[in-house]
């Protein structure tokens, strides 16, 4: 059982590897076309917020092409490890064809090739996270913080005032509402009736998530009342810049998310690879990303800006008897 082990985790490593270094290649089936094409649709929501310049888009291009390059050379050494794996499969056949034991030799081969997979997975993640990272740098600051705020979408909010946005409409516009009503609020009627509002607040989630502990009970109940009273303190500018963050704030986490995003660290700081990093700069590394980026490019090459012209020099229009056209009754 030892051997089998040892060989259904290679399998895992080798063929694991192998498709997570394929994992921005077409399969061609009809699933991966589809994800093709909604890929393409958040990546050109994302671009038409960001208003890249040209030379954005060129030094994006050189990094696409660069991670692309380094992905190439890790499919090509992952399926010369297959080959191995298939001799060391082969030999592993010869074996239990002679009975239920395998030899050192063969063990020893099977769990080299296992190490070897594992190795070369983590030298491939941490290599094109390098390269990966250079693309953010390549945008501004207020660019940088239009990608914190994208959520893929299938088409940019009807609403959206701000041309360099990107993505899908605010999640929180339920909790901004609640902000809304707390700050309009009187004084008498909000002393009165703050600890109602928290209330309900915990029932509403308690009705959709389970019951409060005393300690998580008391601990919410300081925190939302601390929260409301900070907004209500706020001028009306610093809260339209900061609602979002704070809606973000009065929201009640799952205890269930909290653990998920512990884990998430955790198992990030174990392989060295920033997951949030990586979900971002594949947004303008990706062969998706590097089709949209050359082709958007290359409109921008076509456009021609016409010659600056003098306004006083240009020949007046319509005009007669010292009026123009425009100012004819």
């Amino acid at each position: 059982m030892k051997h089998i082990f040892i060989i259904m985790t290679m399998v895992g490593l080798v063929f694991g590897f192998v498709q997570m270094a394929r994992a921005d290649e077409d399969s061609g089936d009809s699933l991966k076309e589809i994800e093709s094409i909604m890929e393409e649709i958040h990546i050109r929501n994302l671009y038409n917020g960001l208003n890249l310049t040209s030379s954005q888009i060129t030094q994006l291009i050189a990094i696409a092409e660069e991670t692309k390059s380094v992905r190439e050379e890790y499919i090509k050494k992952g399926e010369a490890m297959k080959e191995d794996y298939k001799k060391a499969l082969l030999a592993l056949t010869e074996e239990l064809k002679k009975g239920p034991f395998v030899s050192q030799e063969v063990e020893n081969k099977a769990t080299s090739l296992k190490d070897k997979a594992k190795e070369l997975g983590e030298q491939m993640k941490e290599e094109i996270q390098k390269v990966m990272a250079k693309s953010l740098e390549v945008l501004t600051d207020a660019q940088k913080q239009v990608l914190d705020d994208f959520k893929p979408c299938m088409a940019p909010p009807k609403n959206q005032k701000n041309p360099v946005r990107a993505g899908q409409a605010s999640g929180n516009d339920h909790a901004i509402k609640l902000l809304k009503k707390v700050r309009e609020a009187s004084d008498p009627v909000f002393d009165s009736r703050k600890s109602e509002l928290v209330r309900k607040c915990l029932e509403k989630y308690e009705q959709h998530h389970g019951k409060f502990t005393d300690a998580e009970k008391t601990s919410e109940t300081g925190r939302l009342t601390v929260l409301f009273e900070k907004v209500r303190a706020m001028d009306a500018e610093e809260f339209e810049m900061e609602k979002e963050n704070i809606a973000g704030e009065a929201k009640i986490k799952d205890r269930a998310e909290e653990l998920q995003e512990e884990l998430s660290e955790l198992s990030a700081v174990r392989r060295n690879v920033d997951p949030e990093m990586m979900r971002k700069a594949k947004l303008f590394t990706s062969k998706r990303a590097l089709e949209v980026l050359k082709e958007r490019l290359e409109y921008a090459s076509d456009f021609q800006q016409g010659d600056l012209k003098n306004l006083g020099e240009l020949p007046s229009v319509g005009c007669e008897d010292g009026k123009c056209a425009i100012d004819k009754k």
